[in-house]
């Protein structure tokens, strides 16, 4: 909230504001553009820097960026894990007019470098003559798994983004996070509990966090949202006391 957003950067010293605005991780909501003006109102007025993290997509952005919108302290960071492969550890980051050597020095600050072999590795796919139809590949699968998830799990309260690998679960009466997590687990189905992404001193909602993951094909993962949905279906009483 602006309004918070404010509070914070007057009572603290605050240097940069670090968001990722077309998709939150784990809830995979979208800040709107009326939004994002009015931190960008309030950023340029203290002088704090904005870093955008735009690592969950694979497909179009949506939105107007952070860069675009104030590109004399706006920063775009991304990688390729999604968007190409996850085996492809690297990823880019966009800097504003005359502000590269200060980029430099984080990333020497907190990393000695990447190696050579995977430099070649991701010159040779980023210039690859059928880089734009992996793309499109990589974004029909995540979509179909999406889709298909979707499809199974409609009846409750999920959140999703055609595009992105996430889906949020509000979990149905009747189940704890714990609980719910627990009977996935021992059902071979693994999941992150919303405590997970909240401070400690913060009220955890009872929900979840799905990845897609297709590294066992598309069968196997629906047996996966089969099981859960079953498990929605029918709730341990004794959990949510």
């Amino acid at each position: 909230m602006p309004f918070h957003f404010e509070t914070l950067i007057r009572n603290h010293r605050i240097g940069a504001f670090f968001t990722s605005a077309e998709v939150n991780n784990p809830t995979t909501q979208s800040t709107t553009n009326v939004r994002r003006k009015e931190l960008v109102d309030i950023a340029r007025r203290y002088g704090v820097a904005i870093v955008e993290d735009d690592c969950y997509r694979s497909g179009p952005y949506n939105g107007v960026s952070y860069r675009a919108l104030y590109p004399e302290n706006g920063w775009y960071v991304t990688s390729f894990s999604k968007s190409i492969s996850p085996a492809l550890r690297i990823g880019c980051a966009l800097c504003p007019d005359g502000l590269a050597h200060e980029l430099r020095k984080v990333i020497f600050a907190n990393s000695l470098g990447i190696s050579s072999a995977l430099i070649y590795v991701a010159n040779y796919v980023l210039r690859h003559p059928k880089i734009d139809k992996i793309q499109d590949r990589v974004r029909y699968e995540v979509r179909s798994y999406v889709t298909e998830t979707v499809n199974r799990l409609g009846q409750f309260d999920v959140q999703w983004q055609a595009d992105v690998p996430i889906i949020w679960l509000n979990l149905p009466t009747g189940w704890r996070t714990t609980a719910f997590c627990q009977a996935a687990e021992q059902a071979c189905v693994l999941l992150s509990a919303g405590e997970q992404f909240v401070t400690r001193h913060t009220t955890a909602p009872h929900a979840v966090r799905l990845c897609v993951n297709s590294e066992y094909g598309l069968n196997r993962y629906l047996d996966g949202i089969s099981t859960l949905a079953e498990l929605l279906r029918n709730p341990d009483s004794s959990s949510g006391i």
